[in-house]
């Protein structure tokens, strides 16, 4: 027998239990039989009820939608049936909607739902309410598996499928059952390729030297062997012991590109056979393999030089402008550089070069720390103490101050310029905190501004932190009494000043200079400024930070930064190789004899001959 109709079976017996229990409640004679008196209500026999003639109609399959509605609340289907128990409540008997049920598998037949509603009111199991809605007669009074399961220690969803066993031997459970499975997690992007290992995990370190790969590298990565053909060894050796996702890969060919290694594609793309092979050894098997080239002008001493941590400090402080980088892609590049460079360590690639490398190494750790404290730092400043004086005093922010930011499309909400009475009482609170009111007698804070001028401009002035001083007790009690005084009632929150103290710093370029050495090769004596910065600001800066700006000085003598033009890492290096990174790889100039080149002019003339 199929499911189906063991499950019909159970329906029938549950049906005829049910209707054994309605008719025990209404007391009835038996078939044929005239009822006695204690049979008939006291009033006499009953009379037919006006509103018979008006009863609702019954549904054409009502014995059908009556027998199948019953076995869901019956005692068999209902202590194991979890979502039909989340609706009823178990024994709370709380009423079910019909047009829920009705669509049940089983019950999306039955149509018109009038009928539907109409056919279950002549159930003597249940009860349907005003409002559309179905319950038992008599609640359920057993045990449920939710109730089972509050009593006991184990997990739901062992107890659901146990239950499920023992009330459904047989029967096939369907996406009910489905829905208690855990689901396992996807993801529409990953392979399973992807999950595999790559090389770039946290904790991931290279298997031991075996005696026969050490025998085999002693001879590869010998110091007789050139360093550009060891380098270049190293290089492909290294890509097979890794698995490069696509991030990784573009990190790391950024990388060699800026380091003077050129991509491109290998020697053989075809099947090398074994005849071929018998006299290679592995350095010449990697060579032939080779994606990535060291061109023989690197050889060059005069011309390049070998410098790991140069190269780190270029690449992640100016070529590559890491300050738009996100944490995560700049956490990518550290790895996949601080990887390869411990290869090299492992390896013993370049055993001369051997603490260069491990300085190289330390720079990608500082520069994981660098970099997101200057991208913050630079996107904060000037800061609103510098902004007011810009205002007041002549600068950018009182340039702007005449445009309409209403009709701006690149206005940005907070870098609006402040108003004259807004930045007043931010200049005039400022100096008071540090007491350089006090350098012009007979003026008040009102009058203060008034006695001030600009008496000196400095554009792309160069600037290296030395000293990171953060507001002390005195001036933080001063900004807080003024915050919450009245004169602060229009919503202004002044933010408290620090000192940022630099000197000066001749940022290199690859200008030509047009002064002649002795000039050029005189040392100019470091000059000392000192700012006014916000706490918020300062506590992203740190001493070496580079700083290019526009200084404008008051009569005072007080210094404040006009606009912040740029900011770097304490490890900021120039290097010539980004002038390489935009040029097409290197090519052997081709020569041509006299033939040839009166061939090309007569094609370019039009002028041939036969």
């Amino acid at each position: 027998m199929t499911d189906t109709t063991k499950e019909d079976r159970g329906l029938t017996e549950t049906t005829n239990n049910g209707k054994a229990r309605a008719d025990s409640l209404t007391p009835k004679s038996a078939p044929g039989e005239t009822p006695t008196e204690d049979q008939l209500p006291a009033d006499g026999p009953p009379k037919e009820s006006p509103s018979a003639a008006t009863e609702e109609p019954d549904h054409p399959k009502g014995d059908e939608i009556r027998r199948q509605v019953e076995y869901y609340f019956s005692d068999e289907n209902l202590p194991t049936d979890g979502h039909l128990l989340d609706l009823c409540g178990g024994s709370a008997n709380i009423p079910v909607s019909i047009r829920h049920i009705s669509g049940f598998k089983k019950m999306r037949q039955y149509k018109p739902f009038t009928l539907v509603v109409a056919a279950l009111k002549k159930s003597a199991f249940l009860d349907v309410t005003e409002d559309k809605k179905v319950k038992r007669k008599i609640p359920f009074r057993g045990k449920t598996i939710l109730e089972e399961l509050s009593d006991s220690d184990s997990d739901y969803e062992d107890v659901v499928k146990t239950q499920l066993k023992e009330a459904r031997a047989d029967y096939k459970v369907g996406k009910a059952a489905e829905a208690l499975k855990p689901k396992r997690e996807t993801n529409a992007v990953m392979t399973k390729g992807m999950l595999k290992a790559t090389g770039f995990e946290e904790y991931w370190t290279d298997a031991p030297v075996t005696p026969a790969e050490f025998a085999e590298e002693e001879n590869m990565y010998d110091r007789d062997v050139p360093f550009t053909q060891r380098i270049q060894i190293a290089i492909q050796r290294y890509k097979q012991k890794r698995k490069f996702h696509q991030e990784y890969l573009n990190a790391f060919n950024s990388l060699m590109k800026f380091g003077g290694v050129e991509a491109g594609q290998k020697q053989f793309t075809g099947r090398m056979d074994a005849e071929y092979l018998e006299d290679k050894d592995a350095a010449d098997i990697a060579l032939m393999l080779a994606t990535h080239f060291v061109n023989g002008d690197k050889d060059d001493e005069t011309m390049w030089a070998v410098d790991f941590t140069g190269v780190v400090k270029g690449y992640f402080s100016s070529y590559q402008q890491p300050l738009e980088w996100s944490d995560q892609r700049l956490a990518i590049h550290a790895k996949v550089i601080r990887n390869f460079y411990n290869y090299i360590l492992h390896h013993n690639v370049c055993p001369e070069y051997y603490g260069d490398v491990m300085e190289a190494r330390n720079i990608c750790d500082q520069a994981l720390q660098e970099i997101p404290r200057v991208r913050q730092a630079l996107e904060q400043c000037p800061g609103d103490f510098n902004r007011a004086c810009s205002r007041l005093f002549g600068g950018r922010e009182h340039e702007l101050s005449g445009q309409n930011y209403s009709i701006d499309s690149w206005y940005m909400p907070g870098s609006e310029p402040l108003s004259e009475p807004h930045a007043r009482i931010v200049f005039t609170v400022g100096l008071s905190a540090y007491k350089q009111e006090h350098q012009l007698p007979g003026t008040t804070g009102k009058t203060l501004v008034n006695h001030l001028s600009c008496v000196r401009t400095q554009r792309d002035v160069g600037l290296e932190v030395i000293g990171v001083e953060l507001a002390s007790e005195e001036v933080l009690s001063l900004y807080q009494q003024f915050n919450s005084s009245a004169a602060a009632g229009r919503k202004l929150q002044l933010k408290p000043l620090g000192k940022l103290d630099c000197r000066s710093w001749q940022q290199p370029d690859f200008a030509e200079p047009d002064l002649p050495p002795s000039i050029m090769n005189q040392k100019h004596e470091s000059k000392l400024y000192e700012f006014y910065l916000e706490d918020e600001i300062l506590k992203h800066c740190f001493p070496g930070m580079k700083i290019v700006a526009d200084v404008r000085t008051l009569s005072n003598g007080t210094r404040y930064l006009d606009s912040v033009r740029d900011m770097f890492c304490s490890f900021y290096t120039l290097l010539e190789n980004e002038l390489e990174m935009g040029r097409p790889p290197w090519r052997a100039p081709v020569w041509y004899n006299q033939e040839q080149i009166a061939q090309m002019e007569g094609e370019s003339t039009g002028e041939l001959s036969d």
